[in-house]
Parts: C-alpha cells; structure tokens; sequence
C-alpha cells in the first residue's frame, strides 16, 4: 500500500481548501450568505473589508437577533473563509494586523 506524501503540492492544498469550503457552504448557508452580504455593503462603503470588519457587524446584529446569536456561538468560525472565496469575486489586497493578539488578517476586495 502506498503512504501518502507528508509534502503535499500547492494544487493539492488548495483542492483540500475548496473541499472543506464547499462543504461549509453546504451546512452554513445561511450565515454565510448573510455574512457575504454584509462584507459586500463593508467593501462597497469602505473600499475594502476584513473578516474582522464583517466579525463586529455580525456581533452587533446578534444583540437584536437570537438566531444568529445562536449559530455564531456554536458555529466553527472557520466558515467565514467561505466569504472570502475567489469563486465569490474577493480578491486579497493585503494582510493588516487585528484583533486582540495583532494576528495578519487578510484585507479583501471586489
């Protein structure tokens, strides 16, 4: 039987990426087309958008909303990759440090 290689091609990771996606946007629609939607009017109003930008809106609209409160407090917060999808227009601009450890997050537009 053959082992995998521990060192995978460029190509591989990214179909990897796109499969765990696809599968994302299956089981989290919804909060993904909401959370699209919200990156879009942050882009349309600011030029640019982060996951940081749209994470705060969509906190703030949970305060008014307990359905969504729910599904960003069990919800695995990687989905929000699925925003960002080249497929859905995003093209990466640059990386800015955010959040409460200075992490590099990646700067979006379309």
């Amino acid at each position: 039987m053959d082992t995998p290689s521990p060192l995978q091609s460029a190509a591989e990771k990214q179909q990897g990426r796109d499969a765990a996606l696809a599968l994302l946007e299956q089981a989290r629609s919804g909060l993904i087309e909401h959370a699209f939607t919200c990156a879009c009017l942050i882009n349309s109003q600011k030029g640019s958008v982060s996951a940081t930008d749209v994470w705060e809106v969509l906190y703030g609209q949970a305060k008014l909303d307990d359905n969504l409160a729910h599904w960003l407090k069990v919800a695995d917060p990687r989905w929000m990759g699925a925003v960002f999808r080249e497929s859905r227009g995003w093209t990466r601009v640059r990386w800015e440090e955010s959040g409460s450890h200075k992490r590099p997050v990646a700067v979006w537009t379309r």
